[in-house]
């Protein structure tokens, strides 16, 4: 899995290189994590689950970057969510 995740993280963090100047350090052992469930409905009728994790305390001024985990095929959000955790507690928002 993360053989194929790799590129896609390397690619987020250099883009998000820019916004470094304004994110706080990261402390040891990394932020805690609050975890939001929340629901979008499409025009036509469409019902779609998503879980925001993001680190549980206030965001800077220029806010958390944020990072869309999406599973494979066949797949569901159960299969990022190790990697968006690990990625909220790293000072990034995560959506899945």
């Amino acid at each position: 899995m993360f053989k194929h995740a790799l590129p896609l993280l390397l690619s987020i963090l250099l883009s998000s290189a820019s916004s470094a100047q304004c994110l706080p350090v990261t402390p040891p052992g990394g932020w805690a994590v609050a975890t939001n469930v929340g629901t979008h409905i499409y025009t036509d009728g469409y019902l779609v689950e998503m879980v925001v994790r993001a680190p549980a305390v206030a965001p800077p001024v220029c806010g958390w970057p944020l990072v869309v985990c999406v599973h494979g095929g066949g797949g569901s959000k159960a299969a990022v969510a190790g990697l968006a955790t690990s990625l909220a507690s790293n000072g990034y928002c995560t959506v899945a």
